[in-house]
């Protein structure tokens, strides 16, 4: 794959997760469009793993390692909101939870930069 071909795969990934996270900013959980199973699939999607050295452009190669360290955070701190609102407690109430709403943000920053390289 070239390196647009990455990014644009990245970004593609991204939105997908991006779009059940803006689900999860709600207070109403029970509401929902997407389950459990979903969220971790859509965070599972994101190659979290992958050695990025091989690419030659440093500012993308350093997007795809951000994003893949940003996805590991969002999917943690989306785990904890919606175990929260499952025990009755307000999904800002641990410190991942809160935490959530500033990792989305980073994500849909990094999100829009991966889209403009490509």
């Amino acid at each position: 794959m070239s390196p647009g071909e990455v990014a644009e795969a990245m970004s593609k990934t991204l939105k997908r997760l991006l779009a059940c996270a803006e689900e999860l900013k709600r207070s109403n959980l029970s509401k929902l469009s997407f389950s459990k199973q979903d969220w971790h699939d859509a965070v599972g999607a994101v190659d979290v793993t992958h050695d990025w050295s091989a690419i030659a452009d440093a500012r993308l190669r350093d997007r795809l390692r951000s994003a893949g360290k940003l996805v590991r955070r969002l999917g943690n701190s989306g785990e904890a909101r919606m175990a929260s609102f499952a025990s009755g407690r307000d999904p800002d109430s641990s410190s991942d939870g809160k935490r959530f709403h500033a990792d989305l943000e980073t994500a849909h920053a990094l999100a829009e930069d991966l889209r403009r390289i490509v």
